[in-house]
């Protein structure tokens, strides 16, 4: 096929020429990425704010100049490092900031300068909050950014929207065995105790193996596949209450679940509900993003 024949060489090219740097070690996303590039054979340099064995010491809050000697042309960054709690965002704004804007632009800037590729991870909070279910947002919506958290990141979107070598993930909530919130999930399942979720916080979550799909895909399709933003979402829209139910179902559990309501100072920093979906998603991987139902069986089944 046409395609085939013009994307093999770009990919080999790359994949012989650039090596994969991931900034932020410390994510369940970098963890399972360093993982699935070594099983393709490449290793993976990884920066961490908090000196980890194996890792290149590099912290967003210091003023003092980065050595980026590891850095060559062409290079594919995967940028994850931020301080990703909202509550955090709220109360600490001037130490959020300095990671999550000040550090983040001067690090990107300099990335870029020296000729690397940078993938930016944002989120979906920059669209805002869904009035309902007819409120989709795509790439396409104009944002408006709910929370500290999401100003931060659609603030250095804006500071290299326009650059060929930069590229924004805007992901949804990610899904996977060891999530936060799964993980909380299983651990109450496996102790018998009652499950308490906020409600609704309703997103169009992607199952974590969808997205590292995404990032191989763009790091050897980087010339080819030319928009600037791409929103990592999933086809369904699903409460924590409805996944927390749908792991029990898998997990054959009759623990309780408790519905908690949160009080308003708690959606300040956070969407209720971000009804979104992606124009460009499935051309990047190539399928349609898995259901989740179907997603917490493949992650489950296996395990449980």
């Amino acid at each position: 096929m046409l395609g085939q024949t013009l994307f093999e060489p770009l990919k080999d090219t790359i994949s012989l020429m650039s090596k994969i740097v991931v900034i932020g070690q410390g994510s369940l996303i970098a963890q399972e990425l360093i993982k699935r590039y070594a099983a393709r054979g490449r290793s993976v340099v990884c920066t961490s704010s908090s000196k980890r064995a194996g890792s290149i010491h590099l912290d967003l809050r210091s003023e003092s100049r980065w050595d980026l000697n590891f850095i060559k042309d062409n290079d594919f960054v995967v940028f994850l490092a931020a301080m990703s709690s909202p509550d955090f965002c709220e109360k600490e704004f001037e130490e959020a900031h300095k990671i999550n804007v000040d550090g983040t632009v001067r690090l990107i800037r300099e990335l870029l300068d020296l000729g690397s590729r940078v993938l930016f991870f944002s989120s979906d909070t920059v669209y805002g909050e869904s009035k309902d279910s007819l409120s989709v947002f795509d790439e396409d919506s104009s944002p408006k950014p709910h929370g500290n958290y999401a100003k931060m990141k659609f603030q250095v979107e804006n500071s290299f929207m326009g650059e060929k070598n930069f590229r924004v993930f805007r992901c949804s909530y990610v899904f996977s065995y060891e999530d936060k919130f799964t993980s909380m999930v299983l651990k109450n399942i496996s102790n018998g105790e009652t499950i308490e979720v906020f409600d609704p916080m309703r997103r169009n979550v992607i199952w974590i193996e969808d997205l590292l799909d995404a990032i191989e895909e763009i790091e050897t399709k980087w010339k080819l596949f030319t928009h600037p933003i791409c929103n990592i979402v999933g086809p369904d829209s699903v409460s924590r209450l409805e996944l927390a139910e749908w792991i029990c179902e898998v997990a054959k559990s009759t623990v309780p679940i408790e519905i908690i309501k949160p009080g308003a100072k708690f959606f300040l920093a956070r969407p209720r509900q971000i009804y979104s979906s992606t124009l460009f998603l499935r051309d990047l991987i190539g399928r349609c993003p898995l259901k989740v139902k179907s997603a917490i069986n493949r992650e489950l089944q296996r395990r449980i």
